[in-house]
């Protein structure tokens, strides 16, 4: 009986390594996501919902895998590379990203400002390796500045919202012990004796009930 299965093959998949240049410039693309405060807003706000988060990096992919495409693979040398993206369609991939994951119309001028920044940055990987680390790590060490401010600012509101239930806990305790302090009355002054006609000390009695 002939076997219609593919022959087995002990040979291992061949796995091909990351380009260093695209971790490098993948690393530079969140770093600049990260410091933008459009959006930093829409994550921090939820806009994307509970993966706001994870959507930061999915389109730090997008852009990486936008750039990628434009790169001759040295095993494939035959393969034509597509043209290399322009600032135009990092801007056209930054705004319908954020329509769709966020639902975030961007009309505050900052897109062209981090596409820009983009293209920059993969000029610095595609031109010098030593250019391109500096710039990767001014980078991060801005994004890493942006991370701190935010926890520092989240620290902040939760000691803010700690001190105003301890004045509420204050303002409770001191009505409740306003509230226990008796009411004080100015005692009656003593009544004068009645006297008679003879001088004597009328002495009255209890009325019963």
């Amino acid at each position: 009986m002939t076997s219609i299965l593919p022959p087995s093959s002990t040979t291992p998949p061949a796995v091909t390594a990351p380009n260093a240049s695209l971790i490098l410039f993948a690393r530079g693309v969140i770093a600049i996501l990260t410091t933008w405060p459009v959006l930093r807003i829409a994550i921090s706000e939820h806009w994307g919902g509970p993966e706001s988060l994870q959507k930061r990096t999915w389109i730090a992919s997008e852009i990486v895998d936008l750039f990628e495409a434009s790169i001759t693979s040295p095993s494939h040398n035959t393969t034509p590379a597509s043209q290399t993206p322009d600032v135009d369609d990092l801007e056209d991939l930054l705004l319908q990203a954020m329509v769709d994951e966020f639902e975030c119309e961007v009309d505050d001028g900052s897109v062209p400002k981090v596409a820009k920044e983009m293209m920059d940055l993969w000029k610095a990987v595609k031109e010098s390796g030593e250019l391109a680390k500096e710039t990767v790590r001014t980078l991060e060490a801005r994004a890493s500045k942006v991370k701190e401010t935010r926890i520092q600012a989240q620290r902040m509101a939760a000691n803010d919202d700690d001190d105003d239930d301890d004045d509420e806990m204050d303002v409770d305790e001191e009505s409740e012990a306003e509230d226990d302090v008796p009411t004080l009355q100015p005692p009656k002054p003593p009544k004068e004796p009645e006297v008679d006609q003879d001088g004597f000390t009328v002495v009255k009695g209890k009325s019963r009930g």
